[in-house]
């Protein structure tokens, strides 16, 4: 269909798009798909690989005496994931064949730290203290990370320049949508996709870039008395947590939705529309891009927790327990001048 903003849309002769009014965007990444692999001019593609997927784990343990009322134990664990895969659509990356169609690489490493020390004063009286750590730590790339594909078929502002040159590198996520679904017009909500390549969490089941560190430290101290027939519980737990999370819901170097409805007879879903024709017109429906002005902005939390307890043997036939826990946390904040603030979305 010709026309501007689907008022007074007349179709084009013979219902074909002209070669003049095609895109040079979208001839250009027409030209990097891969030849069919059969002759069907529907489902012609179809292709085949292998992707990697690895786990280290270790976990030790020490356990000493250092006299006969101190026990001392320590516990270190690491566990090591490291999954990718590459895109099945050759230069234009697209679903992978990675663990869940991964296209993309995400190394993980967890690590998990305990020790304690319980110190036996009386028969009445025990105490024990402890200490934990733990970190989750997984960090997420594009198959083509430092690549400028988006600028290669001609797409400005895309693959962007200087300190963002890394985080919006390879290719964006491109979406074809043939399904009717209950949105109006264009806004958004749309069906399920009839093709789509690139790269992102949408196309190519790759969060990425993705930087993420969470950790957490723990310090924990419980006193046991014992009372003739009570026995007295008490303690504190105190937890410092940090987190780090610099995602790519959607893609950083964006996410361009091609609707069936923007060619079709009229702006809300009239007769006809192909989505490959609102592609071939490189009239984007629509647009999400994730963008941070920060790579380092985290947030920090203390919290405390207290308790009081007793376990009361009434009689021999009846223990009657009972206690109080008062939990604190509190407010968050980040760790530095202007690393705080709320998040903004841009849709086109």
């Amino acid at each position: 269909m010709a026309g501007d903003g689907g008022l007074g849309r007349v179709p084009y002769a013979n219902n074909q798009i002209p070669i003049t009014d095609i895109s040079p965007q979208a001839a250009n990444i027409l030209a990097l798909f891969p030849a069919p692999t059969n002759s069907e001019v529907f489902n012609n593609y179809i292709a085949s690989g292998s992707g990697t997927y690895k786990q280290d784990s270790f976990d030790t343990r020490i356990d000493f005496s250092a006299a006969p009322t101190v026990q001392i134990f320590g516990r270190f664990s690491l566990d090591y994931f490291n999954v990718a895969g590459k895109g099945s659509y050759g230069a234009l990356e697209g679903v992978g064949f990675g663990p869940g169609g991964l296209s993309g690489s995400s190394i993980t490493h967890n690590y998990s730290l305990a020790s304690g020390v319980t110190k036996t004063f009386s028969s009445t009286l025990l105490a024990d203290f402890r200490f934990g750590y733990f970190k989750y730590n997984p960090i997420a790339s594009k198959p083509d990370v430092g690549a400028t594909p988006m600028t290669g078929v001609g797409i400005p502002n895309a693959n962007l320049t200087g300190s963002q040159a890394l985080e919006t590198s390879g290719w964006g996520g491109f979406i074809l949508n043939q399904t009717p679904s209950s949105s109006s017009g264009n806004g958004g909500n749309f069906g399920g996709s009839t093709v789509d390549w690139g790269d992102g969490l949408g196309v190519a089941r790759c969060n990425c870039p993705l930087t993420e560190s969470e950790q957490q430290f723990q310090w924990v101290a419980n006193i046991t008395k014992i009372h003739g027939n009570h026995q007295f519980k008490f303690g504190g737990d105190f937890r410092y947590a940090q987190n780090l999370r610099v995602p790519s819901d959607a893609g950083r170097t964006g996410d361009y939705t091609f609707d069936f409805r923007t060619t079709s007879g009229g702006p809300t879903g009239g007769v006809g529309g192909l989505d490959w024709a609102t592609f071939l017109l490189g009239d984007v429906t629509q647009v999400s891009r994730y963008v941070s002005t920060s790579l380092n902005a985290a947030e920090r939390q203390h919290r405390m927790f207290y308790y009081g307890q007793d376990t009361w043997r009434m009689t021999p036939k009846l223990t009657l327990n009972y206690g109080l826990r008062w939990e604190v946390y509190f407010p968050e904040y980040v760790n530095g001048k202007d690393k705080g603030g709320l998040p903004i979305s841009f849709r086109d």
